[in-house]
């Protein structure tokens, strides 16, 4: 059943749950990588570089994705403060 965890595609699985795990999936890469480790079929530096760089760009794409993505809460607070100024406004100006 782990065969697919251990086999030619071991460094692209650890990447992958590294990367994911730090951006849109809750999950631990750490399982995948004391996995590897007990096989000792990879360096340990490659395991960890490997599994550094995946969890970074997962880190560094989360942080672009929240700076991009329109922020609905600050755009509405906008929206209704100047529709509160548009009413006392209109209020001052009745009275």
């Amino acid at each position: 059943m782990l065969e697919w965890l251990s086999g030619e595609n071991a460094l692209w699985v650890l990447f992958s749950t590294g990367f994911l795990s730090s951006t849109l999936l809750p999950g631990g890469s750490e399982a995948n990588l004391v996995l590897l480790l007990s096989e000792n079929k990879h360096s340990v530096a490659l395991l960890i570089v490997v599994a550094t760089l995946g969890n970074t760009l997962g880190g560094m794409t989360n942080y672009w994705i929240g700076r991009f993505l329109p922020n609905k809460q600050t755009d509405e607070k906008h929206q209704q403060r100047a529709l509160a100024c548009s009413i006392v406004t209109a209020i001052r100006h009745y009275y």
